[in-house]
């Protein structure tokens, strides 16, 4: 049982803006501003008896342990999660803004903004030495300039072409604190399962059931004198924050008094992002650096996080890319008590980064410390090219189509509103996923399954207003959320394995870049006959050898649908 004592998050912000209007080539509206933002997060959590995982029939593999089990399998100890902190950060923002008219036909806005934070350790001091804080960025760090232009093109009001260009960076999510900075930590015991008594487990009878075959930490925190995090969960001394470029154009055209057009193209393109990038040590101990994937230590010939491939063309950590490009066209307005809204939009997302609500793992809200950098083989895939693989990312959806109509009845008895909703998109990539050490790979690039089935769905709502007297008035609302009950199939089973690794002493890391063939480590049988590369460091038994990375029953099969039809009713009175 996880119990969680207490996990309060508060949060005090104050926001503090004036505004300058004058003449000058123009007219100007100046603006200026300064934010303040304060969060803390108060949290005690643990396991009341430990976390015990049994693994009924199956062998161990983690880096050179191959092939380990007991007499019924393996079972594996947690002694956490434990988590027991208080802890504050403070975000300072200021900005700069000018809405200068230059013509009747032409306004430019022109802004700058500037950004001071920090990121708190969860753990204040460590061996008597109080933890500096691990990430912190001053004004100059953060510096975020926006343009943006609306030209009336003819002087009617008829034609408008504007654009802009910003420059974006996120704030500081408190999970990777929590993750990385002493919030999270356990070490995992892996025990022969030599008796099946499962209920003599627990916290103070740990080893009950068998020998312990290793043990490993899963989050460590290493303090220098001074209080600065060095080694395993360090944080590069040159990390540069999350950042985003943004671009766009538009052309609206008003077509009627009430009816506008108009076409929009957007692009948008990741510079940097925040993770914490992994190795293997000699134990077989994941150590991290918290860094840029693509820069700073990941770049420096002289770090273990630089290496690069056995051909030496690529970095084993790539660049962390994500570009988005998308062309929209729309169409908005009134037609007598009709209202209207369309549009439809081509696109692409591109990379291999999924963003901070990681899509290759199911939308995993980790953001800054989830799987993605974890191991230096995700990005690399079972060819032997010794190439990054990039493609076309979990949420791309290359058409979507989205339609709104509404109609508005009066009578004497009140307003009847009737609305319809319908929305269509393209199915999203599905790519499969082997765990070779400890981390997801793609052997056979991104978008090898093809995509989910073209996604439709009809939502429909009525509401009736009437008064009740001179000073209130009675609504009622009736709200069907897919109103068909449609039931897409909305993901796949994406890993082949269905538990276990592929290890090292399976396939050395050598013979990974060289190219190998995914059904000798992973298959039905869980066997391959002896003399296969898969049998490395297995036991043969009758000709064949067990891999302990057993193929899934549930690859490449439905694993959620649509949410089924919702009927949401409603009143409401307003005086």
């Amino acid at each position: 049982t996880l119990l969680t004592a207490r996990d309060i998050t508060t949060r005090h912000n104050v926001y503090l803006d004036a505004t300058k209007q004058f003449s000058f080539h123009g007219q100007h509206s100046l603006k200026f501003g300064y934010a303040i933002n304060r969060q803390a997060n108060d949290v005690a959590t643990d396991y009341t008896n430990g976390r015990f995982l049994i693994n009924w029939g199956d062998t161990y593999n983690r880096g050179s342990v191959t092939n380990r089990t007991g007499t019924y399998g393996y079972y594996t100890w947690e002694d956490g999660v434990r988590l027991n902190s208080i802890v504050s950060g403070k975000n300072q923002g200021f900005y700069i803004q000018d809405g200068w008219r230059v013509t009747n036909r032409v306004t430019v806005n022109v802004g700058i903004r500037f950004e001071n934070e920090f990121l708190p350790p969860y753990k204040a001091v460590s061996g008597g030495v109080k933890v500096s804080n691990p990430i912190v960025f001053g004004w100059g760090d953060k510096i975020a300039p926006r343009l943006g232009v609306a030209w009336d093109l003819f002087g009617d009001g008829k034609w408008k072409l504007s654009g802009g260009y910003a420059s974006v960076f996120d704030v500081m999510k408190f999970n990777l604190a929590r993750g990385s900075f002493g919030g999270e930590f356990w070490v995992t015991h892996v025990y022969e399962l030599n008796d099946p008594n499962v209920t003599a487990l627990g916290i103070k009878t740990p080893g009950a059931l068998g020998k312990e075959i290793l043990s490993y930490d899963n989050r460590t925190l290493a303090i220098n004198s001074k209080g600065i995090l060095e080694g395993d969960g360090s944080v590069d001394p040159n990390v540069k924050p999350y950042q985003q470029r943004e671009y766009h154009a538009n052309l609206d055209h008003q077509l009627t008094s009430q009816i506008i057009a108009s076409v929009r193209y957007t692009h948008k393109q990741l510079v940097n992002t925040i993770d914490d990038i992994g190795i293997l040590d000699k134990d077989d101990n994941e150590i991290y650096l918290i860094g840029n994937p693509g820069g700073g230590l990941t770049r420096d010939p002289k770090s273990i996080y630089a290496n690069k491939t056995p051909n030496g063309k690529e970095f084993l950590v790539p660049q962390a890319t994500r570009r988005y490009d998308g062309l929209e066209f729309s169409t908005r307005g009134r037609i007598g008590h009709l209202q209207l809204n369309a549009a439809y939009t081509y696109s692409r997302l591109w990379g291999n980064y999924a963003g901070l609500a990681n899509s290759d793992e199911n939308g995993r809200s980790n953001p800054n410390n989830d799987r993605s950098f974890d191991l230096p083989y995700y990005y690399f895939d079972s060819t032997g090219s010794q190439k990054n693989v990039y493609g076309r990312l979990a949420t791309d959806r290359p058409h979507t189509l989205k339609l709104f109509l509404g109609y508005d009845l009066k009578s004497r008895y009140g307003t009847t509103f009737f609305g319809i909703n319908q929305n269509a998109w393209s199915g999203t990539p599905l790519s499969t996923s082997v765990i070779y050490q400890s981390a997801p790979t793609y052997p056979f690039g991104r978008g090898d399954l093809g995509r989910t089935p073209v996604l439709t769905q009809t939502d429909f709502q009525v509401t009736h207003e009437f008064a009740l007297g001179e000073k209130a008035r009675l609504r009622l609302e009736a709200n069907a959320i897919n109103i068909l009950n449609q039931a897409t199939v909305t993901n796949r089973q994406q890993q082949l394995n269905r538990n276990g690794a592929i290890t090292e002493g399976q396939l050395p890391v050598s013979a990974f870049f060289s190219g190998y063939k995914v059904s000798d480590f992973v298959n039905a049988s869980n066997s391959v006959p002896v003399g296969n590369p898969g049998c490395a460091g297995a036991k043969p038994t009758s000709g064949v050898c067990t891999l302990g990375a057993k193929i899934s029953p549930f690859y490449n099969r439905p694993t959620l649908y649509q949410a089924p039809r919702e009927i949401r009713l409603g009143v409401r009175i307003t005086f």
